[in-house]
This record gives C-alpha cells, structure tokens and sequence, in this order.
C-alpha cells in the first residue's frame, strides 16, 4: 500500500518483563531482577488521516508530502 505522508511521529514507552524464577542453593525459590526496556514505535499519518505503524528504517526515509510504501 502506497501512502502519502503528512506527519509522522515516534513514541517510546518502558515495557517491564517479569524475571525468570529460579532455585537458590537452599532450595528458595526466587525471581530475578526484572527486566526493564524501552520500546520504540515509529508512526505515520496518511492523507485519509489514517495513521501507520511503520519500521524505524520507513520512519527514516518517510518525507512529509512524499509517497511512502508501507505493509498493512
């Protein structure tokens, strides 16, 4: 799907995974440290004013007013 972009923009939030549970050597079982991340995502708004998720490689080379191909 080809679109034409007409404003793009990125948005980071912190994902916290759970650890992994474990056994000590006198047999407690315990969680390690969890895990803490950020996780971007790259957005672009079409002209219908729809807006995509698209790679960090497709947000690069997303040009506001250029066609921009992209996988729904």
């Amino acid at each position: 799907m080809t679109v034409t972009v007409v404003d793009k923009k990125e948005q980071a939030r912190l994902e916290t995974a759970p650890g992994a549970i474990r056994t000590t050597e006198t047999g407690r079982i315990e969680e390690d440290v969890r895990q803490s991340k950020t996780v971007r995502e790259y957005w672009v708004r079409a002209r219908e004013g729809a807006w995509y998720r698209v790679s960090a490689d497709q947000y690069r080379a997303a040009e506001i007013g250029r066609e921009l191909e992209i996988c729904k």
